[in-house]
């Protein structure tokens, strides 16, 4: 299952206030970012934070950094405080849902993408994530209505597809889900987890020609998992 990333980059408004403005602060984090010099990134959102305590934007980048060193609980806690400070702004609930995802706190993220999706429904990535969590937490037939709304809000994006299929599969719709991990493949060739999970489906239908030449592909992409179960299935 894919799962798509969190909203960072936010425009900083100007200030007047004395150097280091907060602006200047920001920017300067950014372009650490850009440079992968996270920790150094936050030494200036800290004193942004400690500037500026009012500042939903720092905190949300400073939560943003933190996701991206695989820090889940201080990035949930500067997302947290940002939603506390700016309950208008989507990109903080979906932010907070997506640390908390990846904390395994399933209940928690679904409220807070729920919160996002009230804010502003009409963003594809809010609905593929919280058809995520509803899949982790096997409500399936939500999981399947969240892509669709995903789809229907923009149909080129690869990831609704994909994870549509993947719920089809649970809900016994193969020919379904063969169809959406084709149409994801369509619109990202390089899909190594779309080739191998259309070549196991392919396989369970009696198809092993044409299912062991998807599990080729993802191999050749990279994907771990095909190698294994090219050995086991088609004799590779």
């Amino acid at each position: 299952m894919k799962v798509l990333g969190f909203v960072f980059f936010i425009a900083v408004a100007g200030l007047w206030s004395c150097a280091p403005s907060e602006e200047k602060l920001l920017n300067k984090s950014r372009g650490l970012i850009e440079q992968e010099q996270l920790e150094e990134a936050v030494r200036f959102l800290d004193q942004a934070v400690e500037n500026y305590p009012s500042s939903a934007t720092a905190l949300n980048m400073r939560g943003s950094v933190y996701y991206m060193q695989g820090q889940f609980e201080p990035a949930a806690q500067d997302f947290r405080t940002a939603m506390g400070l700016d309950s208008t702004d989507y990109k903080y609930a979906y932010n907070l849902g997506n640390a908390l995802n990846q904390q395994n706190k399933n209940y928690e993220a679904l409220q807070h993408y729920n919160t996002a999706i009230d804010i502003k429904p009409n963003v594809p990535d809010l609905f593929i994530n919280r058809g995520y969590i509803l899949y982790k937490l096997k409500r399936y037939q939500e999981a399947n209505k969240d892509f669709d709304f995903a789809i229907q809000i923009n149909d080129l994006v690869p990831e609704a597809y994909y994870n549509k299929a993947k719920t089809l599969l649970l809900l016994d719709s193969l020919d379904q889900a063969k169809s959406n991990f084709n149409r994801a493949i369509e619109l990202k060739e390089d899909y190594a987890q779309a080739y191998y999970w259309l070549g196991l489906t392919e396989i369970g239908t009696n198809n092993p020609e044409k299912g062991c030449n998807y599990l080729k592909v993802a191999n050749n992409l990279g994907f771990e998992q095909a190698k294994q179960s090219l050995a086991e299935k088609c004799n590779s």
